[in-house]
């Protein structure tokens, strides 16, 4: 089935562009169809209306046969102009070359305006008259036979070679002789405003295999553009599938393992606890570090998984260190977390297994995190238990304030952004001031991140900082290459 819908994928886009280019080709014969064939109407409408201007004219004086022949000596779009009286040839453009026959003969029938027919008597072909009725009702009537060359000289269709047939249409006949409105390739039928004729215009075999050539070499690189987009997309979704199928597997093989940074009270030297770093030995590219794979797992939801990876493992590391004194360990959680009833027992369970370790347990939380009531409840048992509360990158977010009225914490972690302005001129060296007193004035105890000079660390212990945390004690390593000892 899978095969089977792979494939269903793959063939869409060529479906769509092959559909797309269809009607695109399609499109763009019909618009020159369209717009060439209002132009033919446009064109032969002027021509029949000289022509009908031409017959009232001499129909004002029919007998005058000599102003008639004078008249139409110059005139380039009737061939012939008979005045017939009684099925008889009064007069004819031609002067003395008049026809045996009449052009057309009407009938008493006929209405005193303009009839467009085709003419049985040509054998080239057919030719389109024009007949009027005198307006005096004397029984005079005026046909002029349009002159085939100058109406396809003027409509132009036989100089482009982008249309097969010009036709037009007179009720049942047309012409030329013989055609139909039926044709093979695609065709277009307009009809006259102004005297009611039908011109279909038919597309030639070179027109329409040039625009299925161009639009055919048109469609090419775009089908390449869909199909590397379509590859590119399947390549990002079997990416983030397999990303999500090597982290589940990292946890199921723990391949997750702890770095631990100490807390250093500056004041004594000693060693106030640790903080938990999460990494993963990848088994080929190595050491992964957090900012890769978190963003991974709080998208696939992991985060609470990977959170009791974390606490068994740091369980798992610490226990049989002997501490005697305790020791604070750090563990970052997520907010989800806090408002998951099964985590806060196992949170509970894990507080008693680490105090009978001499290790007393501390949660860190981003003061980014959103906290919602239940997360808050969560904090307020969890503290009443005996775990620490510890807020994590202080400062750095936007709801730092409303974090501390909400929540009832132990420690605030001061950022190292702020610890950095130590020594500078830099809008942080207040803020930093600002964070320690208001610590102060909470009651609640604080850790500077990342320390990492002498100069910082001095100006933190005049400020009554003193448990201090970056490489200028140590850098994030295995438990059992930092020196944990009571003594130290």
């Amino acid at each position: 089935m899978r095969k089977y819908l792979k494939f269903i994928v793959y063939l869409s886009p060529l479906v769509v562009i092959f559909a797309t280019g269809s009607f695109m080709v399609h499109s763009s014969i019909h618009e020159a169809l369209v717009t060439t064939t209002d132009r033919y109407i446009q064109e032969a409408d002027e021509i029949f209306s000289d022509v009908e201007s031409e017959n009232k004219t001499a129909l004002l004086d029919p007998e005058n046969c000599v102003l008639l022949e004078q008249n139409l000596r110059y005139v380039h779009d009737i061939e012939e102009m008979q005045i017939i009286f009684n099925k008889d040839i009064i007069c004819s453009s031609r002067g003395d070359r008049i026809d045996s026959q009449p052009i057309y003969l009407p009938t008493e029938e006929l209405p005193s305006t303009l009839l467009i027919i085709p003419d049985p008597y040509s054998v080239t072909g057919a030719s389109i008259s024009v007949i009027n009725k005198d307006i005096l009702s004397k029984g005079y009537y005026a046909v002029s036979s349009i002159d085939k060359a100058y109406i396809r000289s003027s409509i132009g269709y036989r100089l482009d070679d982008r249309f097969k047939r010009a036709v037009i249409f007179i009720g049942e006949a047309s012409a030329p002789v013989g055609q139909t409105k039926v044709g093979s390739n695609p065709q277009y039928i307009a009809t006259s405003d102004l005297y009611q004729y039908e011109v279909l215009l038919e597309a030639s075999d070179k027109f329409t295999s040039e625009r299925k050539t161009f639009y055919f070499l048109l469609f090419i690189p775009i089908t390449l553009v869909v199909y590397l987009t379509l590859y590119y997309a399947q390549y990002l979704f079997s990416h983030k599938r397999s990303m999500y199928t090597e982290v589940k597997l990292a946890l199921k093989m723990r391949e997750f393992f702890l770095h631990y940074q100490p807390h250093v009270d500056a004041s004594s030297g000693r060693v106030f606890g640790v903080e938990a770093l999460v990494r993963w030995q990848h088994p080929v590219r190595g050491v992964v570090y957090p900012d890769v794979f978190i963003p991974l797992m709080e998208e696939y939801g992991l985060m609470n998984e990977l959170t009791d990876y974390v606490l068994d493992t740091a369980y798992h590391d610490l226990v049989g260190k002997g501490f005697i004194d305790g020791k604070h360990l750090g563990i970052n959680v997520p907010p989800g977390y806090l408002s998951d009833k099964k985590s806060i027992y196992l949170l509970k369970q894990y507080k008693q297994k680490f105090d009978d370790i001499g290790v007393s347990l501390g949660l860190e939380i981003t003061e980014r995190q959103f906290l919602d009531d239940a997360a808050c409840e969560s904090i307020s048992r969890l503290r009443a238990s005996g775990v620490d509360i510890l807020i994590d990158d202080f400062g750095t977010g936007q709801t730092s304030l409303s974090v501390l009225e909400q929540t009832n914490i132990d420690y605030l972690k001061i950022d190292k952004c702020f610890v950095d302005s130590i020594g500078h001129q830099s809008v942080n060296t207040p803020v930093l001031n600002a964070i320690i007193n208001l610590a102060n004035e909470l009651d609640v105890g604080i850790i500077a991140e990342g320390v990492e000079t002498d100069l910082q660390a001095q100006y933190l212990l005049t400020q009554g900082v003193t448990l201090h945390q970056g490489y200028l004690y140590a850098k994030p390593t295995l438990i059992d290459e930092l020196y944990l000892s009571d003594g130290e």
